[in-house]
């Protein structure tokens, strides 16, 4: 069984050999020269290694707000595909706001509340 090593540990991967991933943060905290950087991007590129990037790092490159993306993670499979097909927006799923109740309502509410913690 094929062992891959990483931080000085070998461990088994079933029958292929995994691919070293790159994690986004990681790669401005390596202390890299230019080339190193480029043979990197280049390892990405090519299907050498893989790049796992981060929430910012997927923002920039798509253009969009990290909130937004995260809204986006927690629609369903069929949502997102109708998104993608351009028949609906993120707004379309945004879950409105819980409407308070009327304020008469409300003070009995607080009422009754204050009268069982006495």
């Amino acid at each position: 069984m094929p062992l891959h090593r990483t931080n000085g540990r070998s461990y088994p991967t079933g029958n292929q050999t995994a691919r070293p991933v790159t994690h986004g943060v990681s790669v401005s905290h390596q202390k890299l020269t230019k080339s190193q950087r480029a043979v990197a991007a280049a390892n990405v590129l090519d299907g050498i290694s893989g790049y796992q990037p981060t929430q910012v790092d997927m923002s920039k490159a798509f253009g969009v707000s990290i909130p937004m993306i995260a809204e986006a993670r927690r629609l369903s499979p069929a949502a997102r595909e109708r998104i993608a097909k351009g028949k609906a927006t993120l707004a379309t799923f945004k879950v409105m706001p819980t409407t308070r109740f009327e304020p008469a309502v409300e003070n009995l509410f607080t009422a009754l509340h204050e009268a069982a913690v006495r």
